[in-house]
C-alpha cells in the first residue's frame, strides 16, 4: 500500500517565478517539494503557500489559521507529516498531540534562525514542537545542538541539498583588469559580515583585490557607508537581488566565495548554502569557522576556515588564495567534486521517506 506524506510550507515562490521568496529556506522547501513529488513509493498531500514576498505575509496568516484543522481532517493512522521548517510547525503544534495520538508520525525540519528567533512566545512554542516531534532533521551539527539545547531529544543531521543543475560548472572568466575577485552572496543582515569586511579587511587588502555583493538587506546603508569611508567605490560592487542567469555569471567571475560571518546573540548561519552553489561552479569559499559553515567547508581541501571577526586571518587567507593559483584551482575541484557528490536530493528523500515512516528505527530495532 502506497504511504502518504503531507508536506507543510507557509512561503514558498509562486510557479513559474522561482526568484521570487529567495532565501535559503525557501528554496531548499521547493526543490524538497519537488523531489518528494518525484517519487512514486509515496502519496504526496502538499499542504503550501505560494505567494510573491510582497504579500506572503498576509497569505501565510490565513494559511497558518487553517492548517491545525486541516492536518486533523486529512491525516490518518500511518500518514507522515513533514514540516518544512520549525516555523511551519509551531502554527500546527498545539494539534501535534492529537495527531501523534491519531498514529500519525511528525517530522521537523530544522534550519537555524528559525530555532533561534527570539521572542518567549516563539520559544515556547519550539520547546513544544520538539517535544511532540518524532523526528527534528537538522541541516547541520550546530543546528542540531540549537534543537538540542531547546528540549529536542529526537533530533537526526540531515543534511541539506540543492538542484546540481541550477549552478552547472562555469569558466572563470577574468575582467580586463585581471582583479581578484571576491563575492559575497547573502542577504545583507549583520551577521553576514560584509559590512565588518567592508571596514575591516578590504581596506588592507591589495588594490587588485575586488569585491561584489549578491544581494540586499537592511545592512546595506551601513556597507555603503563603509565603501564611502574607506573610498573603496572602485572595488565593492554592490548588485542587490539578482535572478539565477546574473547569479551564474557573478560566479563565474569569482576567484573566492567569501562568507564573513559574525556572531549575532538569535541569529545563526544554520547551513550556508550558496558555498554548494559556488561550489558547483569550482570556487573555493573562505569562511568563518562557525556554525553550519563548519559542516559544509572542508579546511585546507574545499576552503578556508578562519577564526571570526578576526582581521588578520581574513587578510592572510585573501592572500594566501591571490597568490597560489594551483592550490585555490585544487580547493576549487575539490569543492565541486564534494558539492556534487551532496547536492543531490536522491539520497536525502531515500533518508527523508526512510525517516518519515520510521523504517530506520525498526531496522535498528531489528539487528539490536
Amino acid at each position: 500500500m502506497t504511504r502518504t506524506l503531507h508536506f507543510v510550507c507557509h512561503s514558498l515562490p509562486p510557479l513559474g517565478a522561482p526568484a521570487e521568496n529567495v532565501g535559503g529556506m525557501q528554496r531548499v522547501a521547493a526543490e524538497w517539494l519537488d523531489a518528494l513529488a518525484a517519487r512514486t513509493d509515496i502519496r504526496l498531500v502538499p499542504h503550501v503557500v505560494r505567494a510573491p514576498w510582497s504579500s506572503i505575509g498576509k497569505a501565510a496568516a490565513g494559511f497558518f489559521v487553517s492548517l491545525a484543522p486541516t492536518l486533523l481532517r486529512d491525516c490518518r493512522r500511518g500518514d507522515a507529516v513533514v514540516f518544512s521548517s520549525v516555523t511551519s510547525a509551531l502554527a500546527a503544534w498545539t494539534v501535534l498531540p492529537l495527531l501523534r495520538r491519531r498514529g500519525v508520525r511528525i517530522l521537523t525540519m530544522a534550519h537555524g534562525l528559525d530555532v533561534t528567533f527570539q521572542n518567549p512566545a516563539y520559544q515556547l512554542g519550539v520547546r513544544g514542537v520538539f517535544q511532540h516531534a518524532d523526528q527534528v532533521l537538522a541541516v547541520s551539527r550546530s543546528t542540531a545542538e540549537l534543537c538540542a539545547r531547546r528540549g529536542g531529544t529526537r533530533v537526526t543531521v540531515l543534511g541539506n541539498g540543492m538542484d546540481p543543475t541550477r549552478f552547472v560548472d562555469a569558466e572563470r572568466t577574468r575582467a580586463a583588469s585581471d582583479a581578484f575577485v571576491l563575492l559575497g552572496v547573502g542577504r545583507l543582515v549583520p551577521r553576514k559580515g560584509f559590512g565588518w569586511f567592508v571596514d575591516s579587511v578590504m581596506p588592507r587588502l591589495p588594490l587588485d583585490v575586488r569585491l561584489e555583493i549578491v544581494g540586499d538587506g537592511p545592512e546595506r546603508d551601513a556597507i555603503e557607508r563603509a565603501i564611502e569611508a574607506h573610498a573603496l567605490e572602485a572595488r565593492v560592487t554592490l548588485h542587490g537581488r539578482v535572478d539565477d542567469d546574473a547569479l551564474r555569471a557573478a560566479y563565474a567571475r569569482a576567484d573566492l566565495l567569501v562568507m564573513p560571518n559574525v556572531r549575532v546573540p538569535g541569529d545563526v548561519e544554520g547551513f550556508g548554502l550558496v558555498i554548494l552553489e559556488a561550489a558547483l561552479c569550482g570556487v573555493p569559499t573562505l569562511a568563518s569557522g562557525m556554525e553550519g559553515m563548519l559542516d559544509v567547508v572542508e579546511d585546507g581541501e574545499s576552503g578556508w576556515l578562519v577564526c571570526p571577526s578576526h582581521p588578520d586571518a581574513f587578510v592572510s587567507a585573501v592572500l594566501e588564495a591571490r597568490q597560489d593559483d594551483v592550490e585555490r584551482v585544487r580547493r576549487g575541484r575539490s569543492a565541486r567534486a564534494l558539492a556534487h557528490a551532496r547536492a543531490g536530493f536522491g539520497p536525502l528523500t531515500d533518508r527523508l521517506v526512510s525517516l518519515a515512516f520510521g523504517d530506520e528505527a525498526e531496522s535498528r530495532r531489528l539487528s539490536a
